[in-house]
């Protein structure tokens, strides 16, 4: 027995020192190489902030100059709104809801809707079929289908219509 315990406090010992090492290894090499500036890897990052806080800044100051309706015209047609050059950036409302269709942003609650609506609806259809031995179960399984496939079309149009309505290309959206 004083063999085996003998041995377990050598292997300990044996561990202790080499993971010491390892972590001595580790601390010691340099993570990012030494020729890297990391003030230019940041300054597109901290330029892109800078102008973006700027912006929301003067849209918060004076709404009416940067948010604006779009024209009868161009809502019937769908066409893109007209812009001066000199005017600098605008936004327009989305009245018609068509950030919400083609992304599905902003409607968790309708997906919650949804699901109990397919949960409570399919609970009251499964009780006529005595062969079912758990309804909740199939029902809530049925909902997760219906919103893996919602999320599935959400991701997919999305990204397509992201990509139709800008100059990015769909392969750079992440």
């Amino acid at each position: 027995m004083q063999n085996v315990n003998s041995a377990i406090k050598t292997q300990e010992e044996a561990n202790a020192i080499l993971g010491n090492g390892v972590t001595r290894f580790f601390s010691m090499t340099p993570q990012i190489p030494d020729n890297m500036n990391l003030e230019l890897v940041d300054a597109p990052r901290a330029n892109m902030n800078r102008l973006m806080m700027k912006y929301i800044e003067k849209v918060r100051m004076n709404p009416d100059q940067s948010i604006r309706d779009r024209s009868s015209c161009d809502r019937l047609l769908n066409l893109s709104p007209s812009m001066p050059a000199n005017q600098g950036l605008i936004m327009f409302k989305d009245s018609w809801g068509s950030f919400v269709k083609y992304f599905l942003t902003g409607m968790d609650f309708d997906f919650l809707m949804l699901d109990v609506l397919v949960i409570t609806f399919m609970e009251r259809e499964t009780q006529r079929h005595a062969g079912v031995q758990s309804r909740v179960a199939l029902a809530i399984m049925l909902a997760y289908t219906i919103d893996q496939l919602l999320f599935g079309m959400m991701r997919r149009f999305g990204r397509r219509n992201l990509s139709k309505h800008t100059l990015a290309d769909e392969s750079f959206l992440v």
